[in-house]
């Protein structure tokens, strides 16, 4: 028997699944109630921007994202529908003047984007093909990188919100009006920031892997369950007067550090920021770098000032690190690729 996306499974379950993107691919399920809780960790991020909807109230909003029945951004969507919030629901897979066509005609208030597509539609805005006027922007499912932040800030001002999310927890923290962090749920998830060892790190510090316990499922407990994000936590107070400890910045998946031969044949681990410092000088609409056999590949929307000046920096950057620098081939292309849920990694090995 068909049901529709939305429908719960057998009267009783939403279920979701990850995209297996860091090799793992699971279900989750929650029953009515725990699904209550994942609607009401999104909402409290959307309230602390300054959303508000009622019948004096109405929004346009455009979420350009996954469009797959089973990915939690699609099911959330689709189980919050309100006759008050007009949705365009977009796919971030589409091609960039498919949706600068389509965000130019339907003008949203509000829009909700992966990080790379919030990035790339502020260059869009900035060179003047995409034109909307959007009130609030919400970022997610990807590192924010600083150069993106200004990008996006400088397209339509200081109105971003940066969320971080999972499927296997709902929302984990956002960001409020004071744009200093993110807060943590933590009367909704337990999140330990530890070491390879399982040993906690110390604020200011960033972890190998985050430990989570969520508070509010029973049909399916998760208790120490590890993700591979690295973040790092702060020990200041948030003017908010919001008593949540503030997530100071999420640095990418384990996945996302490249092991790179050091200078005595050991394995040394670059971690994505070496390549955000390089990247976020670099003026194009996306990039993504890439480890193959043959060397470091960097994959660029559009054709670099000063190729040579910027091989020779990148060169120099790791061999702060103490690596053998490969060899480093920059590439033209009309779009980075993108995972089946429309996700594009900044950085991504293919010698697993």
């Amino acid at each position: 028997m068909q049901q529709t996306p939305d429908a719960p499974y057998l009267n009783r379950y939403w279920v979701n699944a990850t995209s297996g993107s860091s090799g793992n691919p699971g279900i989750f399920l929650f029953n009515r109630r725990e699904w209550a809780m994942v609607l009401a960790s999104f909402a409290r991020g959307y309230e602390w921007a300054g959303v508000q909807v009622d019948l004096t109230h109405h929004r346009k909003m455009a979420v350009v994202s996954s469009v797959t029945p089973w990915h939690m951004s699609y099911l959330v969507g689709t189980t919050l529908r309100s006759p008050w919030v007009s949705t365009l629901r977009l796919s971030a897979s589409e091609p960039v003047q498919t949706l600068v066509r389509q965000l130019n005609d339907w003008k949203p208030e509000i829009l909700i984007a992966y990080a790379s597509m919030a990035r790339m539609f502020a260059v869009e805005q900035l060179e003047g093909r995409l034109n909307i006027h959007p009130q609030l922007v919400f970022s997610s499912s990807e590192v924010l990188t600083d150069e993106a932040r200004r990008l996006i800030e400088t397209a339509w001002g200081k109105i971003l919100f940066n969320q971080y999310a999972a499927t296997e927890t709902a929302g984990i923290a956002a960001e409020c009006e004071q744009h200093d962090g993110m807060h943590l749920y933590e009367d909704l998830i337990l999140v330990e920031n530890v070491d390879e060892q399982n040993q906690p790190v110390p604020p200011g510090v960033y972890g190998d892997k985050l430990l989570v316990t969520v508070l509010f499922n029973h049909t399916q407990p998760l208790i120490r369950y590890e993700l591979n994000d690295s973040l790092r936590f702060s020990d200041r107070a948030c003017q908010s007067g919001r008593v949540f400890n503030l997530v100071e910045a999420v640095q990418g998946r384990q996945e996302d550090t490249l092991m790179l031969e050091g200078l005595h044949g050991e394995q040394i681990p670059v971690h994505p920021n070496v390549f955000h410092s390089v990247m976020d000088s670099v003026s194009v609409s996306a990039w993504q770098i890439v480890l193959r056999r043959d060397g470091l590949h960097v994959l660029v929307t559009n054709t670099l000032g000063n190729q040579e000046a910027f091989i020779g920096v990148l060169r120099s950057t790791l061999e702060i690190q103490s690596v053998k620098v490969p060899n480093i081939n920059v590439e033209v292309v009309s779009a980075v690729p993108r995972t089946t849920n429309g996700k594009a990694p900044l950085i991504r090995s293919e010698l697993m």
